[in-house]
């Protein structure tokens, strides 16, 4: 059979099944892809690491032509299956992640799985946010060979000061088996778990990893004068829809100064807070001014940026 014939035999072939089929440049096992560091069925694993070169359901060890999809191989029993590095395969092909509703989850799935987890800023697995801005997670997921997991889900698991848990959405991961997760700007101080189901239709998770998030309270503040006073003006960003009656503190120092309670404030349910005051004569030169808002039940406390105001001799 000619090189023509050889395609057109393959291409029927991927018709008929409705299955992806890589062709081989010149059939058989030769040809550009056919190499170790070739992919012959185009999935992004490369031949070496691949369990089943031409994606055609036969083991490269049982199959006569491992690069050539249209040259069945030898059938077998899914409980013959393994991976490269010897885990057993669950379901269709070993750890290819085709189902995740009850057999592997990602490719090259394995019990006793390493994951690891940390806050992209701090390297660590307490992470410190404010308000309004997103942390982002980042880590591996590999067998205990190092031989990254692909195409794996990873669930995340909240866990709030009360005690409650909620189960978010999680992230996959990619060829190299890392991923990042971006968390959500608007949610408060918790712990969070990452999990990891080798077997994608058990409750239970095989390998587990807590963070912990900070998240501070976010304050803005302007000052501006008006008519002899001194109009404070900002907002508080804090979980929850409603923002009302928090206690703002206008703070003042001179110089390297100790910080003073200089007025406070009371937030409207939007969050945003307006004070008013005369500025005491004793306030000569420059001052500095800041709005401090205390710890709740799920945010730790917050402070604005310093705001800077020169006085006269006169106040």
């Amino acid at each position: 059979m000619d090189g023509s014939n050889a395609v057109g035999s393959a291409s029927a072939q991927s018709a008929a099944t409705g299955a992806v089929t890589a062709i081989p440049s010149s059939g058989g096992r030769g040809g550009a892809d056919s190499g170790p560091s070739g992919d012959c069925d185009g999935d992004g694993i490369p031949n070496a690491s691949d369990a089943d070169d031409d994606n055609d359901g036969t083991p490269d060890a049982r199959d006569p032509a491992p690069c050539d999809a249209s040259i069945p191989g030898r059938a077998e029993k899914v409980s013959d299956v393994a991976t490269k590095d010897g885990t057993p395969g669950v379901g269709g092909r070993p750890g290819d992640g085709s189902n995740t509703a009850g057999g592997p989850n990602g490719a090259y799935a394995a019990p006793g799985a390493k994951l690891t987890a940390a806050f992209a800023r701090r390297r660590g697995t307490k992470g410190i946010s404010r308000f309004g801005h997103s942390a982002v997670i980042r880590g591996h997921l590999t067998t205990q060979s190092g031989q990254p997991i692909s195409g794996a889900r990873l669930d995340l698991r909240y866990v709030t000061g009360m005690g409650k848990t909620t189960d978010m959405s999680g992230t996959t991961t990619r060829v190299d088996g890392g991923f990042s997760l971006k968390l959500p700007s608007n949610i408060g101080s918790r712990q969070m778990i990452l999990r990891y189901r080798y077997d994608g239709g058990h409750p239970e998770a095989d390998v587990e990893r807590t963070l912990v998030l900070q998240v501070h309270a976010s304050v803005s503040l302007s000052v501006k004068r008006s008519h002899g006073r001194l109009v404070f003006r900002g907002r508080v960003g804090i979980p929850g829809t409603s923002k009302a009656r928090r206690q703002v503190t206008i703070d003042y120092r001179i110089g390297r100064g100790a910080w003073h309670p200089f007025t406070r404030s009371r937030t409207t349910r939007a969050g945003s807070f307006t004070a008013r005051f005369m500025p005491a004569a004793r306030l000569v030169g420059k001052v500095q001014f800041r709005a401090v808002i205390g710890a709740g039940s799920n945010v730790e406390g917050g402070a604005s940026h310093v705001r800077r105001v020169r006085f006269s001799h006169r106040g």
